[in-house]
This record gives C-alpha cells, structure tokens and sequence, in this order.
C-alpha cells in the first residue's frame, strides 16, 4: 500500500501575523540618482522657457504690431481703429451719433384741494412709445396714490402734486422702461409675452433685448363710503355669529 503522507505539524508551519505592517525595501542609490538628474533638467528647462516669454512680452507692443493679410497688405493698429469706425458710420450711424432726446415738462394743475391734473400726459406717453396704462400704474405706485383716466386724456392724481414731483417720476420711468442699457438709446419698444407675463424691452439701434421689472400694486385710499360699508359688514358678521352660538 502506498505510504499516506503525513500532515504537516503545527509547529513546522510559520505562524504570519497580520496586524504588523508590511517592511518596505529600501531603494537603491542609483534610482534616486537618476530623478535628480531628471527633476534638475525639467527645472532648468522651465527657467528658459519664462526668460524667452518675458523678453518675448517686452519686446511686443499692441500699438506697433502689425498684421499681414491674405494678400500680404499690412494693416498697423491706427489704420485697424479708423476702418472700424469708418465702417461703422457707414453702415450703423445710429450707434455711432449720440442723440440727446429732450422731453417736454409736465404740465400740473390743482383742480381742488384734494387733486391734481396731469395735462399733457398722453402727448408724453406718445414720445416715449408707451401705453398710457402702463405709465398711470407706474406713476400711482411712485406717488403711492390713486390715479385715473379723465377727460380730454388727462391724468387726475389724488392729492396735492407740483411739476417738480411728476418729474423725478417720469425720469424714473425713462431710465427703467424707456432707456437701453447696452447703447443708451431711447428709441425702444416694450411688449408683454402672453405665456410669462413679463415685459421685453427691444431696442432698434443694437438690436438687443431684456426684461423689465414688475410694477406691483401700489397704494389704495379707502372713501368714507367705502368705509361705512365695511364697518356695516363686519357687525353684521358679528351679530351672525352671536346669532348661531
């Protein structure tokens, strides 16, 4: 019969501890030479490479470069700047004239002690291109009081109000509503998007486009009849309400 093999004892087999850690080998001289070396050649590699670029930087002017085209033509930077604006009063003379849009003042007038009336404020809404919806509710929320279409397309304010008022609140209104902020041109339109409800600004001179802010509803003055049915209202709440307990 074949002889079994005999299993190896406990105490023959190496008993490896796992906790310790591992004993790194310690690296050989030669590798450590060699990354000097190498570490030494990318240093000095970089220092020339900043020596040309800066010496590359001083020499470069912007004003005295100059470009060749296609053609071999060379175009200096005084020559660049006079094409650009010969170009563009040829083809955009509205960016490239500033027109000061003067607008009229507005005319107040006291009608009673308790309000005023606003005469030319649909000629002035005309020359700004804007509803006169739009300007009224602006113009009650500013003033912070009621505001409403009269005859003759007269703006009747509630209160006392001098043309010095209504101004600061109308060059508000153009800078807000009217002005473009990329060009400063007043030659604008605003439109409401149906879906969002918000109001875009569109200028014609650059062609560009922004949101403008809500008006939120402004102050509401309650009348003496006004009141007296709201106090009737609410005691008849109250006696409703004794009534049922």
């Amino acid at each position: 019969a074949e002889e079994q093999k005999e299993a190896p004892k406990l105490d023959d087999v190496e008993i490896f501890d796992f906790s310790k850690a591992k004993k790194k080998k310690k690296k050989t001289t030669k590798d450590s030479s060699e990354k000097k070396k190498k570490a030494k050649k990318v240093k000095g590699s970089t220092e020339e490479k900043t020596e040309t670029t800066s010496e590359e930087i001083k020499t470069s002017s912007p004003a005295k470069e100059k470009l060749t085209t296609e053609n071999g033509d060379h175009y200096a930077y005084q020559e660049m700047l006079d094409r650009i604006t010969n170009l563009l009063n040829t083809n955009n003379p509205q960016l490239a004239v500033h027109k000061k849009t003067v607008m009229k003042t507005p005319q107040v007038i006291k009608i009673t002690g308790k309000r005023s009336a606003w005469i030319n404020f649909q000629e002035i809404c005309s020359m700004m291109h804007r509803q006169p919806e739009h300007v009224l509710q602006f113009v009650a929320t500013e003033l912070n009081t009621d505001a409403v279409m009269g005859a003759d397309q007269q703006l009747i304010l509630k209160g006392k109000f001098i043309p010095k008022h209504i101004e600061s609140v109308l060059r508000h209104y153009i800078q807000e509503y009217v002005t473009c902020q990329m060009c400063r041109n007043t030659n604008t339109t605003l439109n409401k998007d149906p879906t969002t409800r918000t109001y875009y600004m569109h200028c014609a001179a650059c062609m560009s486009t922004r949101s403008v802010h809500v008006i939120k509803a402004g102050f509401h003055a309650v009348a003496r009849g006004e009141r007296r049915k709201a106090r009737q209202l609410f005691t008849a709440v109250i006696i409703s309400q004794k009534e049922f307990f």
